[in-house]
């Protein structure tokens, strides 16, 4: 067994450890309790970051009167990753009035090193440079249901880029496109939301439909005037006993002075495993993916997938030239039976070599 297989088991065995302390934790809030977990570690890993580990606060509750068939959830951690990364976050999930208002999102810092390969599709993995990037980050998104599994509502999003380490000479430093010597993001948006998934976590069956529109703006506060549409639509397809297809269409648009950390982007560990996060980015992005998932035995399941996408300076781009295409398999482990709470390990691959990615929930 290789050193790098070796290390991805540790860290699967580690998670593991912890899986009967989750299963307690949660089972007494599902059956109307609350908890407050003592510190919970963090470990994930995926070519960007390396292998990162750290530890999380978990908050468990029902607020209000009237409680909601889900629990709302805090959660309060850090993380440092090998690629010397760190990371503070306080992430907030709240089910008010019977579940039918949703407010979520994220108080957060990061001092984080990202990859750069250019624009559009041509890029080649021998451009590659990194920059280090700090910023802290507030979001906030409500969401109503305005009629029985639709919902409605709108979002807040901001960013303080503090770009610096620009390589000497390199893509960044030579071509300056827009955003490379930082700046704020500051996005108000709307969400409409279609959503008939059997079980949050793990879902055999259903849709799960979002289309967001965002304006970014000077007078909200940000350094850029853009703006950006993005539909993502999944379906999911049950085949047999607990196994289920998973077919996701994720597509988006933008306009204005965009920078080119906001681009759209293929890559990562959810957006085409197997090709590196922002490898491919523009104002246009069309990507299609699907998996098929599987019971293999005991709280261990299996998963294949593929996807293909392909980005443009506009739409119009998206529907000539070849795609990039990446397709791998991996495992899940559930954590908790009740809840479908599951980590995963992936193998993708993509034009530029495999790629691991250790996560916990799947990828869509």
């Amino acid at each position: 067994m290789s050193s790098a297989a070796r290390l991805y088991l540790l860290c699967l065995l580690f998670i593991i450890g912890f899986s009967k302390i989750i299963t307690a934790q949660t089972d007494s809030t599902a059956n109307g309790g609350e908890t407050f977990t003592a510190p919970l570690p963090v470990v994930f890993y995926t070519p960007e970051t390396n292998l990162g580990i750290g530890a999380a606060l978990i908050r468990n509750f029902y607020p209000g009167a009237k409680a909601s068939p889900r629990p709302s959830q805090l959660q309060l951690g850090g993380a440092y990753t090998f690629n010397k990364q760190l990371l503070f976050f306080f992430s907030y999930q709240l089910f008010l009035r019977d579940g039918s208002r949703e407010i979520f999102g994220e108080l957060g810092y990061y001092d984080y090193i990202y990859f750069y390969y250019g624009i559009g599709n041509e890029t080649q993995q021998v451009q590659e440079e990194t920059y280090a990037v700090k910023f802290p980050r507030f979001r906030i998104n409500m969401l109503e249901e305005v009629f029985p599994n639709f919902r409605a509502g709108l979002s807040y999003k901001f960013d303080a880029y503090d770009i610096t380490g620009l390589a000497e000479s390199g893509l960044l430093e030579s071509n300056q496109p827009t955003g490379f010597e930082g700046g704020n993001i500051s996005t108000l948006g709307a969400i409409l939301r279609y959503d008939t998934r059997d079980n949050v976590n793990l879902p055999l069956n259903g849709w799960y439909v979002t289309l967001t529109l965002e304006q970014n703006a000077k007078w909200l506060g940000s350094s850029f005037n853009y703006n950006r549409a993005l539909l993502d639509v999944v379906k999911y397809i049950p085949v047999g006993e607990k196994q289920t297809i998973a077919l996701n269409t994720y597509t988006g648009t933008m306009g204005g002075q965009v920078p080119f950390q906001e681009l759209l982007f293929i890559g990562g560990s959810r957006k085409g495993r197997g090709i590196i996060e922002g490898r491919f980015r523009d104002k246009s992005l069309l990507l299609f993916q699907a998996a098929y998932r599987f019971p293999i035995f005991w709280r261990i399941r299996g998963a294949v997938f593929a996807s293909s996408g392909r980005v443009g300076a506009t739409y119009g781009q998206l529907w000539k030239g070849t795609h990039h295409l990446n397709y791998g398999a991996g495992l899940r482990f559930l954590l908790n039976e009740k809840e479908q709470l599951q980590v995963r390990f992936d193998v993708g691959l993509g034009g530029d070599g495999l790629g691991y990615y250790l996560f916990f929930s799947d990828a869509f």
